[in-house]
């Protein structure tokens, strides 16, 4: 058994780092099987040293987004920690989006090329489950687009198919 120290320079990012009830030290934990003691700014990690030196270069990866990007979030950091996919994420090119100083990350690798074949063809088909992001990150793209002047309009368009309950009453017919 290993043990190592992490300390922090700034205390103004550790509430988010560590998480509400120390959330994040907890997957931490449970992701790389260690022990996380917390005491101030300072962490003691105890486990395999394979495990503590992963567990601290995620750590500190997460502490300098934290500081250097005001849109990193609580989300992304429960995301870095759960797929253990932070080093994906130091390259901003491929997978996130700019919209109005705001910055939209793919969270995944399925996410990834789905931008990437937004960025390589002029139309994408995106099929998949309810819930994973694929209008989201479609209409930011295109306003990203339109306001860099890469196109003049969008159209965004929608099948109208039953997912198992009536539709309803819609004005026109399909043609």
């Amino acid at each position: 058994m290993y043990s190592a120290q992490v300390s922090f320079d700034s205390n103004k990012y550790l509430p988010d780092l560590f998480g509400e009830y120390d959330r994040h030290l907890a997957d931490i934990e449970r992701q790389y099987h260690i022990t996380v003691i917390r005491k101030g700014n300072e962490l003691t990690l105890n486990g395999d040293n394979d495990d503590i030196n992963a567990a601290q270069d995620m750590l500190q990866y997460i502490h300098h987004r934290l500081s250097t990007d005001p849109h990193f979030n609580c989300n992304d950091i429960r995301q870095i920690i759960l797929n253990k996919n932070y080093v994906q994420h130091q390259e901003p090119a491929s997978s996130a989006i700019i919209v109005q100083n705001k910055r939209v990350e793919a969270r995944g690798d399925n996410q990834i090329r789905y931008l990437q074949a937004m960025r390589d063809y002029d139309l994408v088909f995106g099929v998949g489950p309810a819930g994973t992001g694929k209008t989201h990150l479609a209409v930011c793209h295109g306003v990203s687009l339109l306001m860099k002047g890469g196109v003049e309009r969008l159209i965004f368009s929608r099948p109208a198919v039953e997912a198992g309950e009536r539709l309803g009453f819609l004005p026109g017919d399909m043609n």
